[in-house]
């Protein structure tokens, strides 16, 4: 049994640890930023359910510049009142993230029933589930309604538009969708980002950074996605899982992310990928990606480069580029960011970049990367290249559960 004294201390702690609670629940990001500035190297964060909206910028909460830090958020639940980025963390090194959970609120994605079809299989009609939004989203994904997971010779059904034909119920239209989606048949229905970046936890040009434990329950765009930088970070027991119920719903949700679930992309190292969860994500479950580039001008030993991935950072000083496998390679010795213009590309360049159409060879990036090679390349407008540097090699992915229609590539 226990003592008096502690009998009589127990009320005591309690109320110092709600009033300490209390104290940070409304936003702990101040409280977070205090204690780097005072160069803590493990915060701990109360437990809690925090409501977030943006103070700033394209995100919610931004780490940058972080080193050998430490940040336990066990207990904590991310709840983001914006659809746009929940966590970014840019040009981090050694940082560790444990136990925090995301989700949003609204929700970025709404789901239903259908319930009729045009007969030129034109259009669907889908009655929103109580509890979910009621907002015409496009991106449909049609779910068997036994198995609750996406029917069986579903194709992606790009280029759906949407519109509110009733106080709940959403009309999806796109040729032939009628032929893949009947009613009785389940869908969700997801959006992309309000403004900013979608993804739940973007990880930007960092470093050996470490999630442990946390869980993304839903997201405008990806969970999580890691790009540029170093690399050589591991994600354990993490878990991309649809949340709970929201108030008022009777049916479980159908989605966790609205894109993707994890993807690492244009890092030198890849990640170690362990004992994870990813059920029910709207596209792929985990893929390790690169990205080629279109030689746009090669001349007085300069090379001009841009992405088909117009949002990576691109090759580094050092990194290595090859026409093909067994190509040639050269190594970059210097580079510079720049703009078509400054770039003075020749007039036929010019008009390919504005003709191209989507997914086509001359659909690049606005963002040019003017590079010089360790020696002549004799590289001409319209080749392609990589980098072997900056396709995530050497990952290791064991030991996760998969239960998603996406694949893992």
């Amino acid at each position: 049994m226990p003592s008096t004294l502690s009998t009589l201390l127990l009320p005591v702690f309690l109320l110092l640890t709600m009033c300490s609670r209390a104290a940070v629940e409304g936003d702990f990001r101040p409280f977070v930023q205090e204690a780097v500035q005072r160069g803590e190297r493990r915060i701990v964060i109360a437990p809690g359910i925090y409501r977030l909206a943006p103070r700033s910028g394209g995100e919610l909460w931004a780490l940058s510049g972080l080193k050998d830090v430490e940040i336990i958020a066990d207990g904590v639940t991310l709840v983001g009142t914006r659809l746009m980025r929940a966590i970014s963390l840019h040009r981090c090194s050694g940082v560790t993230l444990q136990g925090l959970t995301v989700d949003y609120d609204p929700l970025p994605f709404t789901q239903g029933e259908v319930i009729a079809g045009a007969e030129n299989e034109s259009h669907i009609d889908v009655k929103i589930h109580a509890g979910y939004p009621r907002k015409p989203y496009a991106r449909i994904d049609v779910i068997d309604a036994k198995t609750r997971f996406r029917k069986k010779g579903m194709p992606f059904l790009w280029g759906t538009k949407a519109e509110m034909i009733g106080d709940d119920v959403v009309r999806i239209h796109r040729e032939g969708i009628a032929k893949a989606a009947r009613p009785g048949d389940l869908a969700s229905l997801s959006t992309g980002q309000e403004t900013g970046a979608p993804h739940a936890i973007s990880i930007e040009a960092c470093e050996k950074i470490t999630l442990r434990g946390v869980t993304v329950h839903s997201a405008p765009g990806m969970g999580i996605l890691e790009a540029d930088g170093e690399g050589g970070s591991s994600f354990t027991g993490c878990k991309i899982v649809p949340g709970p119920k929201p108030p008022g719903a009777t049916e479980d949700r159908l989605l966790s992310t609205s894109w993707d679930a994890f993807q690492s992309k244009t890092i030198r190292k890849g990640p170690l990928v362990e004992k994870c969860t990813i059920t029910h994500a709207g596209d792929d479950s985990w893929s390790v990606q690169s990205s080629d580039f279109v030689v746009l001008k090669n001349q007085g030993g300069t090379v001009v480069l841009a992405s088909r991935d117009e949002f990576t950072d691109g090759v580094q000083d050092g990194d290595r580029i090859r026409t093909g496998v067994n190509g040639p390679e050269y190594r970059i010795t210097s580079r510079k960011v720049t703009s078509r213009a400054e770039a003075l590309l020749a007039e036929d360049v010019l008009e390919k970049l504005g003709a191209a159409k989507d997914w086509s060879p001359w659909k690049v990036g606005p963002k040019c990367i003017a590079v010089t090679l360790d020696r002549d390349s004799g590289l001409k407008p319209g080749e392609c290249v990589y980098s072997p540097d900056r396709m995530g090699n050497g990952f290791i992915f064991r030991d996760n559960r998969i239960h998603s229609p996406g694949r893992v590539l």
